[in-house]
């Protein structure tokens, strides 16, 4: 992969990168990081998902980005794929309804969706649907065990869980290095069996695997 083009926002916390491999391009959009917890800046951010705002000053910078990176000619719409972790996959989310046009696929790790709380509570009594249905999305999120936000909402597109070997930390369980490193291991038993390929439950077989041969007792 080489680096294309980054912008970053410092009053806002918003950061990301463009990335080309063979012509093809990956807007990859950064999550919460902790460092810029100590200015407040996406603590307040993720507050503002929490609570249903859908971290609106950092998307208002995505759609500046995203803009600017068309008119540049940086990105066409045929070779775009767009990608985000925890917070980066929330606003990725809400630029694939933006820009369906524009954008092959996009795919979330350990992301909200939007509304927040409030989208919970309605869910709950049957006022909003589970997702809004959006093929060119896949949200995928480690499975078992608590995640800091991975869920929250109403999700855009599809949902698929990958198994991790889960603890009691909720930041373990949502942060993209343990995400990462299981999905590492099934892309290395997928390689290991290509004919895996073409079964629909291809996903599943792996996930028993890595359940049977976890240290951490699997339900």
């Amino acid at each position: 992969y080489t680096v294309v083009d980054q912008y970053s926002d410092a009053l806002s916390g918003f950061s990301a990168t463009v990335f080309d491999k063979g012509g093809v391009k990956y807007l990859a959009i950064r999550g919460t990081d902790p460092d810029n917890w100590g200015t407040f800046i996406d603590l307040i951010a993720d507050i503002g998902v929490f609570e249903g705002l859908n971290g609106q000053q950092q998307y208002q910078e995505l759609q500046l980005f995203f803009q600017s990176l068309l008119s540049s000619g940086i990105i066409q719409a045929s070779n775009l794929y767009v990608t985000g972790h925890s917070l980066g996959g929330l606003l990725a989310q809400m630029l694939a309804v933006d820009q369906a046009g524009q954008i092959a696929q996009t795919m979330t790790f350990n992301a909200p969706g939007v509304g927040g709380i409030g989208a919970e509570i309605l869910q709950s009594v049957g006022i909003l649907p589970v997702d809004i249905p959006l093929s060119s999305v896949i949200n995928v999120y480690a499975e078992p065990g608590l995640s800091a936000t991975a869920g929250l909402g109403v999700m855009i597109g599809s949902t698929q869980g990958i198994y991790i070997e889960a603890n009691l930390d909720p930041l373990h369980n949502h942060s993209a290095e343990t995400l990462t490193d299981s999905l590492a291991v099934y892309n290395l038993l997928a390689q290991l069996a290509p004919n895996l390929d073409n079964d629909p439950n291809a996903l599943s077989t792996i996930t028993g695997i890595l359940k049977a041969s976890s240290n951490v007792v699997a339900n």
